[in-house]
Protein backbone atom coordinates (compact mmCIF):
# COMPACT_ATOMS: atom_id res chain seq x y z
CA UNK A 1 0.00 0.00 0.00
CA UNK A 2 1.25 3.41 -0.99
CA UNK A 3 0.77 6.26 1.24
CA UNK A 4 1.17 9.46 0.54
CA UNK A 5 4.95 11.12 0.95
CA UNK A 6 3.84 13.59 4.03
CA UNK A 7 0.73 15.03 5.14
CA UNK A 8 1.43 18.71 6.31
CA UNK A 9 -1.44 20.53 8.68
CA UNK A 10 -1.10 23.79 10.29
CA UNK A 11 -3.26 24.01 13.53
CA UNK A 12 -4.49 27.34 14.77
CA UNK A 13 -3.55 27.28 18.79
CA UNK A 14 -6.57 28.86 20.70
CA UNK A 15 -4.97 31.23 23.39
CA UNK A 16 -5.11 30.09 26.92
CA UNK A 17 -7.99 27.78 27.62
CA UNK A 18 -9.41 25.92 30.50
CA UNK A 19 -7.82 23.07 31.91
CA UNK A 20 -10.80 20.69 32.60
CA UNK A 21 -11.87 21.51 28.69
CA UNK A 22 -8.08 20.34 27.36
CA UNK A 23 -8.01 17.57 29.94
CA UNK A 24 -11.92 16.77 28.80
CA UNK A 25 -11.08 16.75 25.03
CA UNK A 26 -7.45 14.41 25.45
CA UNK A 27 -10.07 12.15 27.57
CA UNK A 28 -12.31 12.14 24.04
CA UNK A 29 -9.05 11.82 21.71
CA UNK A 30 -7.76 9.16 23.99
CA UNK A 31 -11.19 7.20 23.21
CA UNK A 32 -10.41 7.79 19.38
CA UNK A 33 -13.31 9.96 19.13
CA UNK A 34 -13.55 14.07 18.07
CA UNK A 35 -13.09 16.21 21.45
CA UNK A 36 -15.59 17.82 22.89
CA UNK A 37 -15.01 21.69 21.75
CA UNK A 38 -13.03 23.74 23.90
CA UNK A 39 -14.31 27.15 25.63
CA UNK A 40 -12.14 29.97 26.08
CA UNK A 41 -11.50 31.86 29.40
CA UNK A 42 -13.54 34.90 29.77
CA UNK A 43 -10.00 36.67 28.72
CA UNK A 44 -8.76 35.36 25.81
CA UNK A 45 -5.09 36.11 25.44
CA UNK A 46 -3.53 36.94 21.99
CA UNK A 47 -3.55 33.45 19.75
CA UNK A 48 -0.55 31.62 18.74
CA UNK A 49 0.26 29.42 15.84
CA UNK A 50 2.05 26.39 15.62
CA UNK A 51 2.59 23.73 13.14
CA UNK A 52 1.83 20.28 12.96
CA UNK A 53 3.97 18.20 10.63
CA UNK A 54 2.54 14.15 9.30
CA UNK A 55 5.21 12.86 7.40
CA UNK A 56 4.70 9.09 5.44
CA UNK A 57 3.82 6.49 8.34
CA UNK A 58 7.09 4.64 8.85
CA UNK A 59 7.40 4.42 12.72
CA UNK A 60 5.73 5.29 16.02
CA UNK A 61 5.22 8.72 16.69
CA UNK A 62 7.92 10.43 17.82
CA UNK A 63 8.90 13.66 19.51
CA UNK A 64 11.92 16.07 18.51
CA UNK A 65 13.48 18.95 20.25
CA UNK A 66 11.52 21.96 19.55
CA UNK A 67 13.18 25.37 19.02
CA UNK A 68 11.44 28.57 21.09
CA UNK A 69 8.01 29.31 19.79
CA UNK A 70 7.24 26.02 17.62
CA UNK A 71 5.71 22.78 18.18
CA UNK A 72 7.13 20.42 15.36
CA UNK A 73 5.23 16.72 16.30
CA UNK A 74 5.70 13.74 13.79
CA UNK A 75 2.53 11.70 13.48
CA UNK A 76 3.91 8.12 11.95
CA UNK A 77 1.80 5.51 12.38
CA UNK A 78 3.15 2.18 11.16
CA UNK A 79 0.74 -0.75 9.60
CA UNK A 80 2.78 -3.74 10.63
CA UNK A 81 3.20 -6.77 7.93
CA UNK A 82 1.54 -10.14 8.70
CA UNK A 83 0.53 -12.93 6.81
CA UNK A 84 -2.88 -12.14 7.50
CA UNK A 85 -5.11 -12.82 4.30
CA UNK A 86 -6.82 -9.23 2.71
CA UNK A 87 -9.88 -8.56 5.01
CA UNK A 88 -10.25 -4.89 4.40
CA UNK A 89 -12.49 -3.85 1.63
CA UNK A 90 -10.52 -1.61 -0.99
CA UNK A 91 -12.81 1.31 -0.47
CA UNK A 92 -11.25 1.46 3.26
CA UNK A 93 -7.72 0.73 2.21
CA UNK A 94 -4.93 3.82 2.69
CA UNK A 95 -4.69 6.31 4.88
CA UNK A 96 -7.08 8.81 6.05
CA UNK A 97 -7.25 11.84 8.29
CA UNK A 98 -9.95 14.03 9.71
CA UNK A 99 -10.91 17.22 8.75
CA UNK A 100 -10.15 20.85 10.51
CA UNK A 101 -11.10 20.16 14.09
CA UNK A 102 -9.35 23.15 15.66
CA UNK A 103 -6.32 21.63 17.80
CA UNK A 104 -7.18 18.30 16.97
CA UNK A 105 -6.18 16.12 14.57
CA UNK A 106 -6.29 12.22 13.90
CA UNK A 107 -5.06 9.78 11.36
CA UNK A 108 -5.52 6.01 10.73
CA UNK A 109 -3.89 3.79 8.09
CA UNK A 110 -5.34 0.91 7.16
CA UNK A 111 -3.87 -2.11 5.49
CA UNK A 112 -5.25 -4.82 3.18
CA UNK A 113 -3.88 -7.51 5.05
CA UNK A 114 -5.97 -6.54 8.07
CA UNK A 115 -3.57 -4.09 9.79
CA UNK A 116 -4.13 -0.42 10.84
CA UNK A 117 -2.11 2.09 13.10
CA UNK A 118 -3.63 5.22 14.66
CA UNK A 119 -2.06 8.55 15.82
CA UNK A 120 -3.73 11.28 17.41
CA UNK A 121 -2.58 14.80 18.39
CA UNK A 122 -4.34 17.83 20.84
CA UNK A 123 -2.61 20.93 21.13
CA UNK A 124 -3.74 24.48 22.84
CA UNK A 125 -1.60 27.08 23.68
CA UNK A 126 -2.02 28.33 27.25
CA UNK A 127 -0.19 31.41 29.10
CA UNK A 128 1.57 29.09 30.98
CA UNK A 129 2.88 26.67 27.75
CA UNK A 130 1.78 24.43 25.35
CA UNK A 131 -0.79 21.62 26.45
CA UNK A 132 -0.34 18.59 24.75
CA UNK A 133 -1.75 15.46 24.62
CA UNK A 134 -0.50 12.74 22.11
CA UNK A 135 -1.53 8.88 21.09
CA UNK A 136 -0.33 6.46 18.72
CA UNK A 137 -1.25 2.31 18.65
CA UNK A 138 -1.08 -0.03 16.03
CA UNK A 139 -3.10 -3.36 15.81
CA UNK A 140 -5.42 -5.46 13.74
CA UNK A 141 -8.97 -4.31 12.45
CA UNK A 142 -11.81 -6.82 11.31
CA UNK A 143 -13.98 -5.32 9.04
CA UNK A 144 -17.99 -5.97 8.23
CA UNK A 145 -20.29 -4.83 5.80
CA UNK A 146 -20.92 -2.12 8.25
CA UNK A 147 -19.16 -3.09 11.62
CA UNK A 148 -15.37 -1.90 11.99
CA UNK A 149 -13.70 -3.39 14.77
CA UNK A 150 -10.15 -2.40 16.28
CA UNK A 151 -8.04 -4.36 18.51
CA UNK A 152 -5.11 -2.68 19.37
CA UNK A 153 -1.37 -4.52 19.99
CA UNK A 154 0.89 -1.72 21.11
CA UNK A 155 0.72 1.64 21.46
CA UNK A 156 1.89 4.98 23.67
CA UNK A 157 -0.24 7.79 24.86
CA UNK A 158 1.36 11.35 26.21
CA UNK A 159 0.20 13.86 28.39
CA UNK A 160 2.37 17.18 29.13
CA UNK A 161 -0.15 20.12 30.72
CA UNK A 162 2.00 23.00 31.73
CA UNK A 163 -0.39 24.08 34.62
CA UNK A 164 -0.07 20.83 36.32
CA UNK A 165 3.43 19.26 35.55
CA UNK A 166 2.80 16.47 38.01
CA UNK A 167 -0.12 15.02 36.07
CA UNK A 168 2.57 14.37 33.06
CA UNK A 169 2.41 11.36 31.56
CA UNK A 170 3.80 8.82 29.41
CA UNK A 171 1.77 5.11 29.38
CA UNK A 172 0.67 2.55 27.40
CA UNK A 173 -2.39 2.32 25.59
CA UNK A 174 -5.50 0.16 26.03
CA UNK A 175 -6.04 -3.23 24.65
CA UNK A 176 -9.68 -3.60 24.61
CA UNK A 177 -11.10 -3.71 21.64
CA UNK A 178 -12.88 -0.41 19.75
CA UNK A 179 -16.06 -1.22 17.89
CA UNK A 180 -17.35 1.38 14.93
CA UNK A 181 -20.40 1.74 12.28
CA UNK A 182 -18.08 2.60 9.15
CA UNK A 183 -19.29 3.75 5.69
CA UNK A 184 -17.09 5.43 2.85
CA UNK A 185 -19.06 7.88 0.79
CA UNK A 186 -18.21 10.56 -1.82
CA UNK A 187 -14.51 9.71 -0.72
CA UNK A 188 -15.26 10.19 2.69
CA UNK A 189 -14.66 7.86 5.93
CA UNK A 190 -17.68 7.95 8.80
CA UNK A 191 -16.93 6.27 12.22
CA UNK A 192 -19.47 5.74 14.53
CA UNK A 193 -18.91 4.66 18.04
CA UNK A 194 -21.27 2.74 20.48
CA UNK A 195 -22.05 6.10 21.96
CA UNK A 196 -23.15 7.72 18.73
CA UNK A 197 -20.48 10.05 17.91
CA UNK A 198 -19.61 10.26 14.44
CA UNK A 199 -15.95 11.35 13.01
CA UNK A 200 -15.30 12.08 9.34
CA UNK A 201 -12.11 11.79 8.01
CA UNK A 202 -10.93 12.44 4.18
CA UNK A 203 -8.49 10.09 2.28
CA UNK A 204 -5.10 11.42 1.58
Amino acid sequence: MKVPSSVVVTVLTSGLLMAGCARSAAEDLDRGGSPAKVVPSSTPTPEAAGTTTVPSPTSIATRTPEPAGETTTSLVPTPTRTSMKSRVPRELVGTWLTFDSGNAKQIYVFAANGVYSFAGLLRQQRSSGMFTFSISAEGKVTVGSTSLVLRPLRGAKSLRDPDSPSSNYDRPVSTEPERYEWKVRNGILSLTDDTGLTVQYRSE
